[in-house]
């Protein structure tokens, strides 16, 4: 019970920089236009700045969340949910609904996060 326990205060350490990575990209795949084709090398780098931009406002905590890497792993996800082609309103909102099912997963992050800091200040067991 307490290797699952302080495995589980310890998984946001591992989760947050590919969550926060693909909520950047995840982000931006939601603003491209639906009509055009995703130039896939333009959104990667497009990806480093922004994750860059969040990383300074702390919008993201992890340094390592700004990787090239993890963002051409994003890419590969969507690629392989159908959200690269072209498309009309159908496909903008599968990727809006991408974009909030990473905020979610954030999110969730985030609440392992707290209590991982509850349990370190002694006020959960």
């Amino acid at each position: 019970s307490d290797v699952c326990s302080s495995d589980l205060f310890s998984s946001h350490r591992v989760l947050r920089p590919f969550v926060e990575a693909y909520g950047v990209f995840a982000d931006l795949l939601a603003r491209q236009d639906p009509g055009e084709a995703v130039d896939e090398g333009r959104l990667v780098a497009q990806c480093l700045g922004l994750g860059r931009q969040y990383h300074l406002q702390r919008r993201i905590h992890s340094a390592s969340s700004v990787s090239q890497a993890i963002f051409r792993s994003a890419l590969d996800l969507a690629r392989n949910r159908g959200l690269l082609a072209r498309g009309g309103e159908e496909l903008a909102a599968r990727r809006r609904e991408f974009a909030e099912e990473v905020r979610t997963a954030i999110r969730r992050v985030e609440a392992i996060d707290a209590l991982a800091m509850s349990r370190r200040a002694g006020l959960i067991p």
